[in-house]
């Protein structure tokens, strides 16, 4: 009776399958999911993996009949366990995303690798037929349980300046259920390596950060750098890498010279312009030479701020010569731009010596003037006296040569006495004054051989400053000293007579006067009291 049962139930299933057998349409074409599953080997991972209908066909009941995992080359896998529910679904419409929660266990004999999770549904057509078509989702098997992002860095458009900080950061993930121990390091490299740092840490289930701020010093110029972070974990080793800039931020322009050619004490400046995209604090050193030899260094403090700016150095003025000017602007410790600048500093044309003659037409004076520039026009302004007395005075255009000059001044004095003079020459803005003293003699007296030889003329002078006292010439001194000399002789003379005046006739001139009484005191003289004398009386008796 059992026997019969049983096959009475295959007959059943027999006729049942040939009546559905032609109703079953061919197995679709595969498709792919958008995403990825992850697990570790040797741990496991669970998710949801959200999966649209691959046909664009309405189904009704759809049934998830089989799973499993293949290689890359089609081979099924050992080893990874999956469970995906839900099974059935109650209808599947066109376009329409399902959730299909998964749990995969993966063993530690799994190599690490790219593998697919296969899917096979059978769904129902509205007409009663049934359909099969089958997904394939990504799997991914890793070594370690460490998944390391891309690098970012702030700022975000990778231009960095000197100065400033560059920030580095990456997430990491662990994507097992342990914690794991790992090795970071990060470095910097252009031409050379700049920057290194590494640290170990230890990273728990999740996600997380690592997060570096690497300072751009003045170890770094303008240009390209790579940043590298390496993630290590046992055996495995992990690296990102991005490249960024460089950037000084300001520069330099344009250099002009207000005045290559300059006086003495004049002002001038070198202009140095900047360009700035950011504010910053720099350094101008400026360097001195005179005529190749070191002078002076200038440290000048600039504050740049974003745009243009215009930077004065001062030249140096105080000693003639050629001089050249080196300067550099320093950002931070760099160099940000530099070069050298060439000036010359003349004397303005002045009055070197003053010299003075006699002649028959009066006293002349040959003014000696300097030049160390080209030809030039000035004033002359002279004003001479004599004791004292304004006697001439007044203006005269004179042509300056360069180098040595010779303006001759004639002035019909015929007096004698102390001649005093002061001359200015006005050239441009710049003046040089030249004072002295000129003793004018006396006529030539033929009685007198002492005035014979003090009359000869003086034709020197002793050249002064412009604010300083007269100082006499040679003539001057000489008959100065004879003046003081005749002085001497009368003073002598006169102190002798003095004295012998006073011995002969003084002495006699004077009456001889009695002596003053001697003063007494207004009580009268005191006399001291005499002493009582007693007498004897004759009168009395004898004694016996």
């Amino acid at each position: 009776m059992i026997v019969m049962t049983i096959k009475a139930s295959i007959i059943s299933l027999v006729v049942i399958a040939i009546l559905i057998i032609p109703y079953v349409s061919p197995v679709l074409s595969e498709s792919s999911s958008d995403v990825r599953i992850i697990v570790v080997s040797g741990d496991y991972s669970k998710g949801v993996i959200p999966i649209m209908n691959p046909t664009g066909v309405a189904y009704g009941r759809t049934y998830l009949r089989a799973l499993w995992v293949e290689s890359q080359n089609g081979s099924q896998v050992e080893g990874i366990n999956v469970t995906v529910t839900p099974l059935i679904l109650g209808g599947w419409n066109r376009d329409e995303v399902v959730e299909f929660s998964y749990y995969i266990n993966c063993s530690e004999q799994v190599p690490a690798g790219n593998y697919s999770l296969k899917l096979r549904f059978l769904a129902t057509l509205p007409s009663g037929s049934l359909r099969t078509f089958v997904v394939a989702v990504p799997l991914e098997v890793l070594s370690v349980p460490i998944s390391v992002g891309q690098l970012s860095i702030q700022p975000e458009d990778g231009t960095v300046f000197i100065g400033d900080s560059l920030v580095v950061y990456s997430p990491i993930s662990n994507l097992g259920h342990k914690n794991v121990s790992i090795n970071v390091s990060l470095s910097v490299k252009g031409v050379k390596e700049l920057y290194s740092v590494s640290k170990s840490m230890v990273v728990a289930p999740g996600y997380s950060s690592l997060v570096f701020e690497i300072p751009i010093d003045s170890k770094y110029s303008e240009g390209e750098y790579t940043v590298e972070l390496a993630v290590r974990c046992s055996t495995t080793s992990v690296s990102r890498l991005r490249k960024f800039k460089v950037l000084l931020g300001v520069s330099v322009v344009s250099v002009s010279l207000e005045k290559d050619h300059l006086y003495l004490n004049d002002i001038g400046h070198l202009y140095i312009t900047l360009m700035s995209v950011r504010n910053a604090n720099l350094t101008l050193v400026a360097s001195y030479y005179n005529e190749n030899r070191f002078v002076k260094n200038t440290t000048i403090p600039v504050t740049a701020a974003e745009g243009t700016q215009v930077v004065r150095v001062p030249l140096l003025t105080e000693i003639p010569g050629n001089y050249t000017l080196r300067y550099q602007v320093y950002l931070f410790g760099v160099g940000i731009g530099g070069g050298e600048v060439h000036y010359t500093v003349l004397s303005p044309p002045s009055i070197a010596n003053v010299s003075v003659v006699r002649d028959e037409k009066g006293i002349v004076f040959n003014i000696r003037t300097y030049n160390s520039d080209s030809k030039k026009s000035g004033v002359l302004l002279y004003n001479v006296t004599i004791d004292g007395t304004v006697s001439y005075s007044g203006s005269t255009i004179v042509d300056i040569p360069p180098g040595s000059g010779l303006v001759v001044l004639t002035i019909p004095l015929d007096t004698a006495g102390y001649v005093a003079y002061n001359f200015t020459l006005k050239v441009l803005e710049y003046t040089s004054s030249y004072s002295g003293v000129w003793v004018f003699p006396a006529p030539e007296e033929t009685n007198t051989p002492t005035t014979t030889t003090s009359s000869k003329p003086i034709t020197s002078t002793t050249p002064t400053p412009e604010s300083s006292s007269s100082v006499e010439e040679t003539s001057s001194t000489r008959g100065s000293a004879f003046w003081a000399a005749v002085l001497l002789v009368i003073i002598l003379v006169a102190s002798f007579i003095w004295v012998v005046w006073q011995r002969e006739f003084s002495s006699k001139s004077k009456r001889k006067k009695r002596p003053n009484p001697k003063r007494r005191s207004p009580l009268g003289r005191f006399k001291r009291p005499k002493p009582p004398k007693f007498k004897s009386f004759k009168s009395l008796p004898k004694k016996r």
